[in-house]
This record gives structure tokens, sequence and C-alpha cells, in this order.
């Protein structure tokens, strides 16, 4: 898409949710054309395996089957497909990355230990730190998931200070 749009590179690259993991694997497979990533609440590869430390009893067969079942996620993504391409292809290097993850817990239902679930998620985002010899990791301490709903300045901040650090 970029090409056909005629967009000039470098490309700063922008991924939220799920979007985090193929602007991950897109920087692996072409790191030449990204000069910076910005990773907005990006979703862990085998996040749901990490709940599961978390999880009641009773919650751990419905998590497991969401995640091994592809028709049961919004997107219909094969989960386990897709988090082993990215596991494949993930590699250090030093293009700038800004890390941000949500500060807030999802109310998603009774029972779902969503404090619990949001310390895992920060976690998780914030070994993405290793991806990059120039990393930051930020919490968007007034978000829930949708951080560029929530507070847009501070994605905004971060992808403007990848601009003015591609002249340097």
């Amino acid at each position: 898409m970029l090409q056909a749009l005629d967009v000039e590179k470098p490309y700063i690259l922008v991924g939220h949710s799920f979007g985090g993991l193929v602007a991950r694997l897109y920087t692996s497979l072409y790191p030449l054309d990204i000069c910076g990533l910005v990773l907005v609440d990006a979703a862990p590869e085998y996040k749901e395996l990490a709940y599961e430390k978390a999880l009641p009893e009773n919650l751990l067969a419905g998590n497991r089957e969401y995640f091994e079942n592809p028709m049961l996620n919004s997107e219909k993504i094969d989960k386990i497909q897709s988090y082993k391409k990215i596991v494949e292809h993930s590699r250090q290097s030093d293009i700038p990355l800004s890390i941000i993850t949500r500060g807030l817990p999802d109310n998603i239902e009774d029972g779902w230990p969503s404090q619990e679930i949001l310390k895992i998620e920060q976690s998780l985002q914030a070994e993405f730190q290793w991806l990059s010899t120039s990393s930051k990791f930020r919490i968007a301490s007034r978000s829930g998931h949708y951080i560029h709903h929530d507070e847009p300045d501070i994605v905004i901040e971060e992808i403007l200070l990848m601009l003015n650090g591609m002249g340097k």
C-alpha cells in the first residue's frame, strides 16, 4: 500500500493492538524502510497464555479457546500462527522505538481480574524495549486500550519526537 501510494521512505510506523504485531513484523522484515516505530498498547505475542497466571479456574478454558480458535476473535485472526511468525522474525535493532501502554484496566466481564491483567499487559509491553537499543516506555495513565482516543496528545507527541529525531 505504501508503494502504491508512493509514500516516500523511510517510514515511521504506528501500530495499535494487533496492528503493533503487524508493525513489528514489517520493521523486522524491512528495517531499512523504517526510521521509527510507535507501539500503542500493542498486543504482546502469547499474552493469552500469560493471562492464565491471573485467571480464576472458571475462566481458563474460555481464555484458551479464544486463543486457539480464530473464529472467536473479532478479526478472525489465527493468533497462534501470527505469534509464531512474529517470534520467528523478532530481532533487536537500533530503530527508535516508543512503547505506550494503557494505565487503566479494561472492564471486560464479571470475575475477570482486570487489575492483574493490566499489570501483566504492562509488564509484557515493557519487554518490547529489548527490540531496540533506542527505546522508551511510557504509561498513558488516563487511558484504556484506545490510547489514541483517550489521550491522543501522547501518541502525537511520540510521533513528533520521532519526526524531529529524523534529521539527526
